[in-house]
């Protein structure tokens, strides 16, 4: 996460209070998260082949300045076909 913006209410000695604040990170970090997959292929007659991947994303720490222990999943959907 490169750039974060956080908008923001409190309240102090009984009045409320709007704030924001925005975290630029430029900072590279290399192999931060691990991709782990299953996928299966079906060829499709002399078409091509249609490839189905579930998918779950880890972070070795936490994403952002408050070190969010954030998971994605999904599925990749993909379709191959050879040109020669």
């Amino acid at each position: 996460m490169s750039k974060e913006n956080y908008d923001y209410r409190y309240s102090i000695y009984g009045q409320q209070k709007d704030s924001n604040l925005l975290v630029n990170d430029n900072s590279k970090i290399w192999a931060s998260v691990m991709n782990v997959g299953v996928g299966y292929s079906h060829n499709i007659g002399r078409t091509g082949t249609l490839r189905i991947e579930p998918y779950i994303k880890i972070p070795f720490k936490g994403i952002g300045t408050g070190s969010l222990p954030i998971i994605s999943s999904g599925i990749y959907f993909g379709f191959t076909k050879n040109l020669f």
